[in-house]
């Protein structure tokens, strides 16, 4: 596993020579505690994944709804509409809120294919994490106050 996140890290830094820019994924440092971007793979499926998981139920929904309401301007760039559930679980049985894309016809463990899931979790996570950098601010605004 840890050769093929060095792997997308030296992607990364190849893409951020290209673009002219430096590339620094945002993931578990949203500054909104139970949002979190991430990438989750397995031999099944690979997904850039905006994640709720906030403990609280309420809490949950509040920031899927509002992040609901700012799907247009997630989905900008992206190359498909994102995939939105409000009852996942993942492998621990905890309940999460997710929007995400994905691709299914890569398999983690074949490695001819890692240079093809490295463009797939760039192009793809770099839009999306812009895209919530633009409505950061507001979702910061809204659940500095709110209690739960």
């Amino acid at each position: 596993m840890t050769d093929f996140w060095n792997g997308f890290a030296n992607y990364s830094r190849c893409q951020s020579v290209r673009l002219g820019r430096p590339v620094e994924w945002m993931l578990y440092k949203t500054g909104i505690k139970g949002l979190e971007l991430k990438f989750d793979l397995d031999c099944k499926w690979i997904r850039t994944v905006v994640e709720v998981n906030a403990r609280s139920e309420s809490r949950r929904a509040e920031i899927y709804s509002e992040l609901r309401r700012y799907a247009p301007i997630l989905e900008t760039d992206l190359p498909a509409p994102l995939h939105w559930t409000d009852n996942h679980k993942l492998d621990v049985g905890k309940p999460v809120m997710r929007a995400y894309c994905e691709r299914t016809d890569l398999n983690f463990h074949n490695r001819a294919v890692w240079p093809e899931m490295y463009e797939f979790m760039f192009s793809t996570m770099l839009p999306l994490q812009d895209n919530f950098s633009d409505i950061l601010p507001v979702l910061e605004e809204k659940f500095a106050s709110f209690k739960f």
